[in-house]
């Protein structure tokens, strides 16, 4: 069982499109004890953040709900979709650069430098998703608790199938903050690629 939360609430009054290393409001403690719930503790499951700030935040966070002093395990192929020249800018002014057109218009195959298409995400997710399974193996656990983002979240869901046709399907998934969302995959007893099942 993997269980995937997405980060905290970002601070970002100016709109922009997230850089890496914007931060979060860790002030719902509501959201926070709700998730801990939720989760496996450290002694139970591997602990996996997303190297962004406001993945290692909300990480910390859950950790201090839980009372737990374990030190998370970072992994990059969890970090949230690489946005090139697009990052720190306003939306508003990103929604008349052509670049950003053409992404937004091909969003599965637009090749843009230092931007990620999903086909590109979900390449880098897939792999991400094989090395928890290794490193599950390694450790002897059957539980993962991996805090990331909501684009990677999505992702997650077509790990070993294609993407939907239409890219608004995916993007209609919805991902709160601070939300669990737990996946049963086939129990990894290989390195090699395990079929998915949504719980």
């Amino acid at each position: 069982m993997i269980h995937f939360v997405r980060h905290a609430p970002v601070i970002n009054p100016d709109n922009v499109i997230y850089d890496r290393d914007i931060d979060c409001d860790l002030s719902c403690q509501k959201s926070f004890d709700s998730a801990a719930t939720q989760l496996p503790s450290p002694s139970q499951a591997i602990w996996v953040t997303s190297p962004l700030l406001r993945a290692v935040l909300t990480t910390q966070k859950l950790l201090d709900v839980i009372k737990s002093p374990a030190q998370p395990i970072v992994m990059h192929g969890f970090r949230e979709k690489e946005r090139g020249p697009f990052a720190g800018k306003r939306y508003e002014d990103v929604l008349k650069d052509k670049r950003y057109q053409e992404w937004d218009e091909n969003r599965y195959h637009a090749n843009i430098p230092d931007v990620e298409n999903e086909t590109q995400l979900k390449t880098r997710v897939d792999k991400a998703l094989s090395s928890l399974f290794e490193t599950m193996v390694k450790h002897n656990k059957t539980q993962a608790v991996v805090v990331c983002h909501e684009g990677v979240i999505r992702h997650t869901h077509f790990y070993g199938r294609d993407l939907p046709e239409n890219p608004e399907d995916l993007r209609g998934i919805e991902i709160p903050y601070v939300s669990v969302h737990s996946m049963q995959f086939e129990a990894p007893s290989t390195s090699q690629q395990i079929d998915l099942t949504t719980a």
